[in-house]
């Protein structure tokens, strides 16, 4: 493997793997959207997860204030990522990373060649930074389990971003986040990353908004983004009709997942935040909505 990676390690952990179809079927179903954004939100944004977010967020209040602080990440937000991400550690994925992430490095399927390279070299990346995990006692190789695209653990980190965002929060000397018994590092974590990749304290993330009659297409997207003062005098309202907040600093995208007959939102640069956690509006969204949802009393 090269960079530094002991070959015994290497040929133990790598040699006994074997293709696995089922991951590639899996990434294969992932490029069209399978739902609606509504039907997608019904089923992220549910009642029982909203409850057991909110039953979470007390449960471990002390804790998760206190990271969220340190970063300037509210807490709810950390809670609704945990939430969409794993359903606050209920399920984390039983894939054998290191497996899934070869079969993707070997098999993994798109129609533009040159995003198909892109995409297998990424993968390779991933098994390189798996060993480096094992090889540096971060994750035991039987406990090494996640999703079949290779995240792993509460907050679900792909091997690479591990070491871009993981963090001791409790100074314990490990940097633990499979562990519900410990959420301290879980909760720094997620703040981190969220802080790291340019969350704006203070500000939300978004909101729900209503279009004026023939707005224009060509303003909708989250590669667009203007004041608040232009979408002012675009028409935007909040869904009421009450003017958006007034701020001249704060900048925004129109986000119509489902079409401009849909639910419409406007995506701040928090939205934009989560977006680099995750590349998806629908992702995104939820998200933003849950948390919503989880700081209500």
């Amino acid at each position: 493997m090269g960079k530094g990676i002991n070959a015994q390690l290497a040929d133990e952990v790598l040699n006994p793997l074997r293709f696995d179809p089922d991951v590639i079927k899996s990434d294969s179903r992932q490029a069209p959207q399978k739902y609606s954004f509504v039907e997608y939100q019904k089923k992220a944004v549910n009642p029982n997860r909203v409850k057991n977010g909110q039953n979470f967020y007390r449960r471990h209040r002390q804790e998760l204030e206190h990271y969220a602080g340190k970063a300037g990440v509210p807490a709810s937000v950390i809670v609704a990522l945990l939430g969409i991400e794993t359903d606050y550690g209920g399920f984390t994925g039983k894939n054998d990373v290191i497996q899934a992430l070869a079969s993707l490095a070997y098999g993994a399927q798109r129609s533009d060649p040159a995003a198909q390279k892109k995409r297998r070299d990424y993968f390779r990346t991933q098994i390189y930074y798996s060993l480096k995990l094992l090889q540096d006692k971060h994750i035991e190789r039987d406990d090494f389990k996640g999703s079949w695209a290779g995240a792993f653990g509460i907050n679900q980190h792909m091997p690479e971003s591990f070491y871009t965002y993981v963090v001791d929060g409790d100074g314990d000397g490990d940097k633990e986040i499979l562990n519900m018994n410990d959420l301290s590092d879980v909760f720094a974590t997620t703040a981190n990353h969220l802080h790291k990749v340019g969350w704006k304290e203070g500000q939300r993330w978004g909101r729900e908004v209503a279009l004026p009659a023939n707005f224009p297409k060509t303003l909708v997207g989250n590669s667009i983004k203007k004041p608040l003062s232009f979408w002012r005098s675009a028409g935007v309202t909040l869904p009421g009709g009450a003017p958006l907040p007034a701020s001249a600093d704060i900048q925004g995208s129109i986000i119509a997942p489902d079409g401009l007959q849909g639910p419409v939102y406007i995506g701040y640069d928090n939205f934009h935040a989560f977006r680099r956690w995750n590349k998806s509006d629908y992702f995104a969204l939820v998200v933003g909505t849950l948390s919503d949802k989880i700081a209500q009393p």
